[in-house]
């Protein structure tokens, strides 16, 4: 992504002097890089779904009666 990171905050007179634009990305680089992002919010999205159908579940087996809320866990 080009981001510059510093372990201090540079001052505004250091990052003019330096003007460090990063170095264009190949496609390849970019492809790369557009399909770690996407597998990453593909494994989120499903993580997310996965823990909501776990609550809805946990939460009909209470009003159901075959739990309570200490065993929940």
């Amino acid at each position: 992504m080009g981001v510059a990171v510093y372990e201090q905050t540079p001052d505004a007179e250091t990052l003019l002097l330096n003007d460090a634009t990063p170095a264009a990305m190949s496609d390849d680089q970019t492809d790369e890089e557009a399909e770690v992002t996407l597998a990453v919010r593909l494994r989120c999205s499903a993580l997310r779904w996965y823990l909501a159908l776990s609550c809805q579940r946990r939460r009909l087996l209470v009003l159901n009666g075959c739990a309570t809320p200490a065993q929940q866990g």
